[in-house]
């Protein structure tokens, strides 16, 4: 991938250098104001910071300091940036880069440090936890590869994992090892896995939903409940907590009473899909209180079945839901 990505690791116990990538200034220390990288080759560097810290074999000390700094220099607008360990030792920053390196004054830190900076985008600043995601955790194993305070990333499992993370949704909470096997299992046999299950039938995909539920401990109390006036439900359970299944699903958030589904068999984008909608809602008319779940193997729903869907308050399982329960609950 084109992506240059950078590992960027910064002082632990500065509130000041953290408060200033809050400000969009990414800071490195090993910086005085005698430190600039900018308008002297390597060679007078080395030389000035010898001259004025001079000591046995500090031409090589520096020589080795340089060739690290000076990685800020490749740094352009655009490139990601990891900062493990900020805001806490739990956590990394990612981010992106909006301008190149420059030599400014650290206002308001009263010491001489700091003065190394990079520029970055404060919209595209992201925290993620270690263990947050599959992309977060690809980081972190591979964060001990990268020791230095400035790191090229040369790894592209590594730098498609930071691409990742910048461009997906961040996770509001910390997902085990087993939910992100499942994703992978998931994505592993998706393409064919989904149409396999597609052929074996409506019937069939009824039987499996059937399986997850009771597998996860539900009392089924009907099945094929039709009202012989277009109202179905295929199964009705008794009610449970459903986060295994709201884990899967596209959007509603209430849980209440007994739990009526309807299975869809289906594939690409049903153009038939508010079919399943209208069929739960004739059903459960009359129900005061009830959970309703659409479970369809379509690789989508479309729009209105997604509004109407959410006006109703039903929750809607798509072919990727249905296989991340089929891959978790059924051995």
């Amino acid at each position: 991938m084109n992506e240059r990505v950078f590992v960027f690791r910064i002082a632990q116990d500065s509130d000041y250098v953290k408060k200033e990538l809050k400000a969009g200034r990414l800071r490195q220390g090993w910086g005085s104001k005698l430190t600039n990288l900018l308008g002297v080759s390597e060679d007078e560097w080395i030389i000035k910071q010898s001259q004025r810290d001079p000591f046995r074999g500090s031409e090589k000390y520096y020589s080795s300091k340089y060739k690290n700094l000076s990685i800020m220099l490749d740094i352009k607008p655009g490139d990601i940036l990891i900062i493990p360990k900020a805001p806490d030792y739990k956590s990394f920053t990612i981010c992106r880069a909006c301008g190149g390196y420059s030599f400014t004054e650290p206002e308001g830190f009263g010491e001489d440090d700091f003065y190394h900076m990079i520029p970055i985008n404060l919209d595209s600043i992201r925290v993620y936890h270690y263990h947050s995601c599959e992309n977060a955790k690809i980081i972190h194993a591979k964060l001990r590869a990268y020791q230095s305070p400035l790191n090229n990333v040369w790894n592209e499992v590594v730098k498609s994992a930071a691409a990742a993370l910048l461009t997906t949704a961040q996770p509001t909470e910390n997902r085990s090892t087993s939910d992100i096997v499942t994703d992978i299992k998931t994505a592993l046999f998706q393409d064919n896995a989904l149409q396999r299950f597609r052929n074996l039938g409506n019937r069939e995909t009824e039987y499996i939903v059937r399986q997850i539920f009771e597998n996860l401990g539900y009392e089924c109390i009907g099945n094929n409940s039709f009202d012989r006036e277009g109202g179905d439900a295929d199964l009705i359970f008794r009610d449970n907590s459903l986060s295994e299944f709201f884990d899967c699903g596209i959007n509603a958030e209430e849980v209440s009473g007994d739990i009526y589904v309807q299975v869809k068999n289906k594939t690409g984008t049903d153009a038939g899909d508010l079919e399943g909608i209208t069929q739960l809602l004739k059903r459960t008319e009359n129900v005061a209180d009830c959970t309703k779940i659409l479970i369809s193997t379509v690789d989508k729903f479309s729009d209105e079945c997604v509004r109407l869907a959410n006006r109703n308050n039903i929750l809607l399982i798509n072919g990727i839901g249905f296989l991340k329960l089929v891959f978790k609950y059924i051995d």
